[in-house]
């Protein structure tokens, strides 16, 4: 009788084991979920500062070839929507998606205390620089939050790193989603948001001077016919690569509720994360044949 409490406690012991260490579904989840969210944040990071610089350049040279036109932005307001600001603001919000990411495959992976912290720090800085700037979050939820993970990142066995990972999904879900849905019109002209409207104006403005100055003398010829070349280069990236990081960052919110359902539901699908993989390839092809010089028409 002893022998068989005995085998039956073992036997009790090592499936409540089981079920509180990660299983192999949940660490291939993270591990998707999190190398792809930092592969779209510092694409998109790249983009936001690049998107700037273009439309500060197109501006110039608009104005280099039309002049200064009355309701159009002159030397002094080169940059428009793009203001120092506003994307400071944006690159902040996709350090907090970066920073999340890492934090998430620091409690997945066998991450030793220094890296667990210094990912919970990471974390924790980048919620105080968004806290402030956006009315949809809740600053004392992010502060809450932010305690929350200074705690978590004490714990080093594989049954509280999976508790702590409930923990960050279901106190992030709500911060994640508002990121995803304030940046994704950012790259997309297509939903009127502030960035890629203002991409999208600059872009066409300058085609349409550039037309213009193309017909007014055989000497302008040559210059027209570069600066519509430029235009053309941007028209290209807005309609692909810009297209596809909002996509992507549309995924990332699909697939962190994929991940909140996985832990904390019991759900085992990983059809959004599957998505996110493929949009994450298609992503990266797209950015390494605009790299080579090779446009889509």
């Amino acid at each position: 009788m002893q022998n068989f409490l005995y085998r039956l406690v073992l036997f009790s012991l090592i499936l409540f084991l089981i079920r509180c260490s990660f299983n192999d579904r949940q660490v291939i989840s993270l591990k998707r979920f999190g190398d792809s969210t930092i592969t779209v944040t510092e694409m998109a990071s790249k983009e936001l500062v690049f998107m700037r610089e273009a439309t500060m350049e197109m501006n110039l040279i608009r104005l280099q070839i039309a002049g200064v036109v009355d309701g159009e932005p002159d030397y002094n307001d080169l940059d428009e929507s793009f203001d120092v600001k506003d994307v400071a603001i944006r690159l902040k919000s996709l350090e907090v998606l970066n920073s999340y990411a890492k934090l998430l495959l620091a409690f997945s992976d066998e991450a030793t205390k220094k890296k667990l912290q210094t990912s919970s720090q990471e974390f924790v800085d980048s919620l105080r620089s968004v806290s402030q700037n956006y009315k949809q979050l809740d600053t004392s939820k992010l502060n809450a939050l932010g305690e929350a993970v200074y705690i978590l990142s004490g714990l080093f066995s594989d049954f509280k790193r999976k508790e702590a990972i409930k923990t960050i999904l279901q106190n992030s879900r709500v911060l994640i989603d508002t990121l995803c849905d304030l940046l994704e019109g950012d790259f997309d002209y297509k939903k009127d948001g502030k960035l890629a409207s203002q991409y999208l104006l600059t872009t066409d403005r300058l085609l349409v001077s550039a037309d213009e100055y193309y017909y007014s003398s055989d000497s302008n010829k040559l210059k027209a016919l570069k600066a519509i070349e430029m235009a053309m280069q941007h028209k290209t990236r807005r309609e692909t690569i810009l297209l596809q990081i909002s996509k992507s960052i549309k995924d990332i919110k699909k697939a962190n509720s994929d991940l909140y359902n996985a832990f904390l539901q019991g759900g085992t699908s990983t059809e959004d994360l599957g998505n996110f993989v493929n949009t994450i390839i298609t992503l990266r092809e797209t950015h390494k044949l605009l790299k080579q010089g090779i446009r889509n028409k």
